[in-house]
């Protein structure tokens, strides 16, 4: 702890029984709780099938064209506040078991990009849903829609994990709402707590669900 530079801010995760103790010592600064929601690929399908889809063209990230996959990642940047190619050329393309879609508006610009990926053992059949970023709700939904269609088609028995962001405030973001409303409960999978502010990068309105949603921040 001593060698971490003064000026930079410690995150840490936690689990919530372990809370009191970090608090009390390097990380007093509450962070967003993160909450998992569990579904089967048939039921999240289910739950979507009445979403309006909108007038959105799609693409597979591991498609994209060299210019269109430059444009993908101005979007990611713009969403996060980072540059991030390095892993991203890793994740999407260098991994056969991940796969994105990547979302358009008329005028060609991106609107939106949803992932799903193995996790867990491969007995459990578990898949997490991780990122999903759109310029709006609707288009959130949309993501998901389209999503759900490939994980029927692909993978009908497995099971879908989400990890969402909590808000502090005690209200309900539009996917914790959507799981809410499914008498889904959801699990803690853990809070993030700080040695000081955190000051926000990137758009943090069009971060759905996080990419590297164990750390609760990826912006």
């Amino acid at each position: 702890m001593a060698m971490i530079p003064k000026d930079k801010v410690l995150a840490l995760r936690g689990v919530l029984n372990m809370v009191p103790k970090y608090k009390a010592h390097d990380t007093p600064v509450d962070g967003p709780l993160l909450e998992n929601f569990r579904i089967s690929s048939n039921d999240f399908h289910a739950a979507l099938m009445n979403y309006k889809s909108l007038d959105l063209t799609q693409k597979f990230v591991k498609d994209l064209s060299k210019e269109e996959w430059e444009q993908f990642l101005k979007y990611d940047q713009s969403v996060t506040g980072r540059d991030r190619h390095e892993f991203l050329e890793i994740y999407f393309k260098k991994l056969d078991y991940t796969f994105g879609i990547v979302f358009y508006d008329k005028t060609d610009n991106n609107v939106s990009v949803i992932s799903a990926v193995p996790t867990g053992h491969l007995e459990k059949n578990l898949f997490k849903i991780s990122p999903l970023f759109a310029n709006s709700t609707d288009t959130a939904f949309h993501a998901m829609k389209a999503i759900s269609d490939v994980m029927l088609d692909q993978h009908p028995n497995a099971t879908l994990v989400f990890y969402l962001v909590g808000i502090l405030d005690g209200s309900f973001t539009a996917l914790q709402k959507f799981f809410k409303d499914l008498n889904i409960k959801s699990g803690i999978s853990g809070i993030t707590l700080y040695s000081d502010h955190y000051p926000q990068q990137g758009d943090l309105d069009k971060v759905f669900i996080p990419h590297n949603s164990s750390c609760h921040f990826d912006y």
